[in-house]
């Protein structure tokens, strides 16, 4: 079960988001509300999850790395979030050869978190600002916070050949310019 829900018949209960400080000041903004739930009184039986997922195939911690640094600041007296300190079309695409994996070295400079998407390719993380997870806890992702002045070691395999985009989940910060393509190549 998901969510279990208490209340009386008829009872609204709203849902809100979360206040986030992920810099800026942006936690100082008040919780919002998303939508109402009223309840009606007919319980509605759920599957259980779970206890595990399926296994998870590690992927080498020993591969070529290429580095992506994450910061902010201005360009020609315009906000930008940058990617190596380029702008979207500006950053150089990397380039990977077909079924090779890497590792990718994301370093956030920015005072603020930036959550990092891969399209396409899950990842693992192998290091937490140098820390190595255990391989107890490595999971399949495509997206993760790299919080601000923090540093994350992910590992990949391209499998897939195509132009395929990073950046930013923020979209501002991705329209912004924190965005850059990877091509793997046959």
């Amino acid at each position: 079960m998901l969510v279990s829900l208490d209340g009386e018949v008829g009872e609204e209960l709203p849902l809100t988001t979360e206040p986030y400080e992920r810099g800026h000041g942006t936690g100082d903004n008040p919780a919002l509300p998303i939508a109402t739930l009223r309840l009606d009184g007919e319980r509605v039986e759920g599957s259980s999850l779970p206890d595990t997922g399926p296994p998870v195939e590690l992927l080498p911690a020993q591969a070529p790395a290429e580095s992506i640094v994450l910061d902010e600041g201005t360009i020609d007296g315009q906000l930008a979030f940058t990617i190596n300190g380029a702008t979207f079309p500006d950053v150089p695409p990397i380039m990977v050869p077909l079924g090779e994996t890497r590792v990718l070295d994301v370093r956030n400079d920015a005072e603020m978190d930036h959550p990092f998407h891969l399209h396409g390719f899950f990842f693992q993380v192998l290091e937490a600002d140098g820390v190595t997870v255990p391989e107890s806890n490595r999971f399949n992702k495509d997206t993760i916070i790299v919080p601000m002045e923090s540093s994350l070691k992910l590992v990949a395999r391209f499998d897939e050949p195509g132009m395929w985009m990073y950046h930013c989940h923020i979209l501002e910060h991705a329209e912004l310019g924190m965005m850059g393509e990877l091509r793997v190549e046959e």
